[in-house]
């Protein structure tokens, strides 16, 4: 079964964006876009999609409400293939979920301790 399926079956909320590299030969500029930054403006016949490159953001929202986000990036020497960066995001974002809180204690005084980084020369 998909693994961003069975997230949402559990309940949390998982979204998941690529981005493509494209080349502008008018401006000499590589540019990241969506499917979706894509479809705000239309694009000259001159701008085009690159085979290589690329990258996955994925982003968790869970039931408790604790929010994680993940991006794999794909080389520019390497094909971008959509289905190897989201299990990449994933497993990052995995990753970051299973990560242990770190977590101090503060005494019940109320009182703080402190540190004194005055040198002990003035000692009389």
């Amino acid at each position: 079964m998909n693994r961003v399926h069975t997230l949402r079956k559990m309940g949390n909320k998982v979204s998941v964006t690529h981005r493509r590299r494209y080349y502008d030969p008018v401006n000499k500029r590589w540019t990241m876009l969506s499917r979706y930054e894509r479809s705000l403006a239309p694009l000259p016949d001159f701008v085009t999609a690159d085979v290589r490159g690329g990258e996955t953001e994925v982003s968790l929202r869970t039931k408790s409400g604790k929010e994680l986000t993940s991006v794999a990036k794909c080389s520019k020497k390497d094909i971008y293939v959509r289905s190897v960066g989201l299990n990449t995001a994933l497993d990052g974002l995995l990753f970051e979920a299973t990560k242990p809180v770190e977590c101090f204690v503060v005494n019940n005084t109320g009182v703080f301790p402190q540190l004194n980084l005055a040198p002990e020369t003035a000692k009389q």
